[in-house]
């Protein structure tokens, strides 16, 4: 999948949490690793023309792969892996909201 500011920031904190976050008008991100646990998100995955919607409950992230190349998008592998599934036929998620951008990102080892 293609990798921008918004979703890079989203798989950064399904990997290690929230980040913790300095400044004012330009922030900067700090994502640490090292807990003994990990965050877990619910996804849904829609096919409205069915109609089908499944939404996946305690999801972790497994595996995070980003590829970068000369030319061209970074792009990003993502493996999950979940504890449940419900499917319905209207989506459960609502409406979509856009997220903030971020300004600056570094990632770290914590202890």
């Amino acid at each position: 999948m293609p990798i921008d500011a918004e979703a890079l920031g989203f798989w950064l904190k399904a990997a290690f949490g929230a980040p913790t976050t300095t400044g004012t008008t330009n922030k900067t991100h700090t994502f640490k690793s090292g807990n003994w646990t990990l965050p877990s998100m619910a996804l849904e995955v829609a096919i409205p023309e069915i109609p089908r919607f499944a939404m996946y409950t305690g999801c972790a992230l497994d595996q995070l792969s980003l590829q970068m190349q000369r030319s061209g998008l970074l792009t990003a592998d993502v493996k999950l892996v979940a504890q449940g599934e419900n499917v319905a036929t209207t989506t459960a998620a609502g409406t979509p909201t856009g997220y903030g951008t971020l300004s600056a990102v570094s990632a770290g080892r914590g202890g």
